[in-house]
């Protein structure tokens, strides 16, 4: 190499991101980039193993309990429950039978054709439930007319 020196042929140049980069004089900068990125990459990755973490039978098991609680009776879902995760974590129920479980034998109330509802990833990791943002497709209650109280 004649006629160049060293410096000139590795040098970076002065104006590229990664040259500003490596030389910057801002480590906080640098670290919170760097966390930044962290914190996204453990996200995607929660993301893609959470489908084979979370059992599809205790996520039935955790709203068919929900709905139970909420409506004071007995739920039953006909057919396997169907999770989607992207862009959201929900559950999808088709042929959900609510009926009433004090009286042999058991009262039907009501049928849903397709019930759906969100979760929080982070706690059905963890175990722990939490549905919200209900989608009712075809609901059919039967009612009853109540007694006279005279």
């Amino acid at each position: 190499m004649v006629g160049y020196s060293m410096s000139e042929v590795h040098a970076p140049r002065s104006g590229t991101l990664r040259g500003w980069f490596f030389r910057s004089r801002r480590p906080l900068l640098r670290a919170g980039l760097f966390a930044f990125v962290t914190v996204c990459i453990a996200l995607v990755l929660i993301r893609i193993v959470a489908p084979f973490v979370i059992s599809t039978s205790l996520v039935r098991d955790g709203i068919e309990d929900a709905i139970s609680r909420w409506t004071g009776y007995r739920v039953v879902v006909e057919e396997s429950p169907g999770l989607d995760f992207w862009p959201a974590p929900r559950i999808t129920l088709e042929n959900v039978r609510i009926e009433d479980a004090a009286v042999s034998p058991p009262r039907p109330l009501g049928r849903i054709e397709r019930l759906s509802a969100s979760f929080n990833l982070l706690d059905a990791l963890g175990g722990n439930f939490r549905f919200r943002d209900f989608h009712l497709h075809r609901p059919h209650l039967q009612l009853k007319e109540a007694d006279s109280l005279s």
